[in-house]
C-alpha cells in the first residue's frame, strides 16, 4: 500500500565516466494485481526521487512527456512539493486526494552494478562512396579491424510502481535494467519508453 511502502531515493546523479554510449533498457519483469478490475487510469501523478533537484526535474519531465497522449491528466510531484526539499509522503497523499488524481507512478533506484561482457571483433568499414576503384582500395587499406575484448559496463536497475490512490494499493510494477547511458536524460528517455509500452500492454493507460 502507498502508506506502508518505504521509498528509497533514486540516485540519478550518474557519473559520466561510468556511462557511455546510448541507453538500452531491458524490462526484466512486470506484475499486475490479479484482482484489479478498474479502467485504464486517466490521471497520474509522476514521482521521480533523486538527491538532486535538477535531476528530479529531468526525471519527471521526461516521464510525463512520454506518457502524454495516453493519459489525459499528468501531474508532476513538483506541483505537490517544491524542488528544494525532499517529498513528504503525507503531503503527497493530501495533494492527490485533493486534486482527484487516480494513480501515482513512482520510480526508485534498486541498484547500480558492474558486469563484464565480451564484445566481438569489428571492422570499421565506413559508409563512403568512391568514384573509381583506385580510391576505393586506397580507402579500404586505411580501415582498422578491432579485435574482440572483455569490457566492463554499468547497469542501472530501476523499479517503477503504479499505486491506485482510491484504495492506496500497488496495482502494477515493472523492473528494468538499463545499460550504457551517458546522462540522466538518456537514462530516463529509455526507461520511460519501456514504462509507457508496458503500461499500455497491461491496459493500465
Amino acid at each position: 500500500m502507498l502508506t506502508q511502502h518505504r521509498y528509497v531515493l533514486v540516485v540519478l546523479v550518474l557519473s559520466f565516466s561510468l556511462f557511455t554510449g546510448c541507453a538500452s533498457t531491458n524490462v526484466t519483469g512486470s506484475w499486475t494485481k490479479s484482482d484489479y478490475a478498474g479502467q485504464p487510469f486517466t490521471s497520474i501523478l509522476v514521482v521521480g526521487y533523486t538527491e538532486d533537484p535538477t535531476n528530479r526535474v529531468f526525471c519527471e519531465n521526461i516521464m510525463s512527456d512520454k506518457l502524454e497522449g495516453d493519459v489525459e491528466i499528468i501531474v508532476k510531484s513538483l506541483s505537490a512539493s517544491p524542488d528544494d526539499r525532499k517529498i513528504n509522503k503525507d503531503e503527497l497523499l493530501e495533494y492527490v486526494n485533493r486534486k482527484g488524481i487516480e494513480a501515482v507512478l513512482v520510480t526508485r533506484l534498486v541498484d547500480v552494478k558492474q558486469e563484464t561482457v565480451y564484445r566481438p571483433a569489428s571492422t570499421n568499414t565506413g559508409a563512403r562512396y568512391h568514384r573509381n576503384y583506385g580510391s576505393y582500395f586506397n580507402h579500404a587499406q586505411t580501415q582498422m579491424s578491432k579485435p574482440g575484448s572483455m569490457v566492463t559496463q554499468s547497469v542501472v536497475l530501476l523499479e517503477t510502481n503504479l499505486y491506485e490512490v482510491k484504495n492506496k494499493e500497488l496495482v502494477w510494477s515493472m523492473s528494468s535494467d538499463t545499460v550504457e547511458t551517458n546522462s540522466v536524460q538518456q537514462l530516463m528517455k529509455s526507461v520511460s519508453k519501456s514504462v509507457r509500452a508496458t503500461l499500455k500492454k497491461d491496459k493500465l493507460i
